[in-house]
């Protein structure tokens, strides 16, 4: 009897199973680079032919005076604050904006005003006199303005002045500058405009990537409600990395003493999302946006790319220099560039963490804009 014949090994055991396959993503370098050039023609030059059409058209535009500008700024800024002359207020003070500034006290001939929602003004710069009243207190003002620059809660008083107009003593040469007049698109066109420019983007991205987005849908559907832990780890990312961005903002802005305002991307965001046609930019901002940056700033860059690490960088360095383009100087550029350059970092590494898989970094993008907006109108 051969004794060897009975020893069964336990590879022979399973030989007869066959091990699932993995799928292997498809390679789509041609539609990668069509779906980069494709974003940059709509964005940068089909958008810019909208823009002049739109200028053309009756009501798409509106030319604010200077202290209009500043009063919009106001309005949008809940750290702003500036200055009218008085001989000016009462042409501008019954502006759209009025209802969004509140009027603090006057200044050395000028008119104080500071956004409307701003809680923290009255324990700023007012006192109780004897009858039990507030009362505006210069001295307060000016240890708030000129010394420490601060609100009472600590958050710094973001101090806007006009480019040719008369302004306080109160005003350093580094605070933002408000140039006018402007001739604009007003928040309806723009909210029109991006809705424009989505619906035109998003055909060709989804036929030049439409391998990869059924391939990704596919494979995150098979897993069904295993996707739940990993969006809700990637939600907890995002809100470390707004933790970290406010972190360094805050950092860069005190260490180098930068005033510097909201973002002009955040500024035209609120603006559209509030105008009547609001519903358009949220459908934008909360839908369409993130699907289109995804499969542009994650799956095409990194598709071209094959380490990891060199696509993360790349990736991140474009999705926040996109978004801070608009910035009036290189220091708001700094500040405000940071939560977007951070947020590309955390889709990136969400990306890279879903086994470069498109659907779980979309999800947790929808879902950040999305609260982002609802935070918008609760507080607007």
């Amino acid at each position: 009897m051969n004794e060897e014949k009975q020893i069964i090994t336990f590879e022979e055991i399973f030989k007869s199973k066959k091990e699932p396959e993995k799928k292997e993503p498809p390679t789509n370098k041609r539609g990668y680079t069509y779906t980069l050039l494709y974003y940059a023609i709509v964005m940068y030059i089909i958008a810019s032919i909208i823009v002049i059409v739109f200028a053309s058209l009756p009501n798409f535009t509106k030319t604010y005076s200077e202290e209009e500008l500043l009063i919009e700024s106001i309005a949008q800024d809940y750290y702003g604050l500036a200055t009218i002359p008085e001989s000016l207020w009462q042409t501008v003070s019954t502006s759209e904006y009025n209802t969004e500034v509140a009027n603090v006290g006057n200044y050395e001939g000028f008119i104080i005003i500071v956004n409307a929602y701003n809680d923290v003004y009255r324990e700023t710069f007012y006192v109780t006199d004897e009858f039990g009243f507030e009362v505006f207190n210069v001295a307060l003002f000016e240890q708030a303005t000129k010394v420490t620059r601060t609100w009472d809660d600590g958050s710094t008083i973001v101090l806007y002045r006009g480019d040719l107009l008369p302004e306080a003593s109160i005003f350093r040469v580094d605070d933002p500058v408000i140039r006018g007049p402007q001739t604009m698109l007003t928040p309806d066109a723009s909210s029109i405009l991006n809705f424009l420019i989505y619906l035109i983007m998003i055909p060709g991205i989804i036929y030049f990537m439409k391998r990869d987005i059924v391939f990704d849908y596919n494979e995150a559907k098979s897993k069904g409600k295993e996707l739940i832990i990993p969006i809700i780890l990637g939600y907890a990312y995002v809100w470390a990395g707004n933790l970290i961005s406010n972190a360094l903002s805050t950092y860069i802005a005190s260490s180098y003493n930068l005033n510097v305002a909201e973002s002009v991307n955040q500024r035209a965001i609120i603006s559209a999302v509030t105008s009547s046609t609001g519903i358009l930019m949220i459908i934008s901002a909360v839908f369409i946006g993130p699907i289109i940056e995804e499969l542009v700033f994650r799956k095409a860059l990194f598709g071209l790319i094959k380490n990891n690490t060199v696509a993360l960088l790349v990736s991140t360095v474009v999705f926040g220099l996109i978004h801070v383009v608009g910035e009036a100087s290189l220091a708001e550029a700094l500040v405000n560039g940071v939560a977007y350059f951070v947020m590309g970092f955390v889709f990136g590494f969400i990306y890279l963490k879903s086994d470069r898989n498109i659907v779980i970094p979309t999800i947790v993008h929808i879902i950040n804009n999305g609260v982002s907006i609802l935070l918008i109108l609760i507080l607007l």
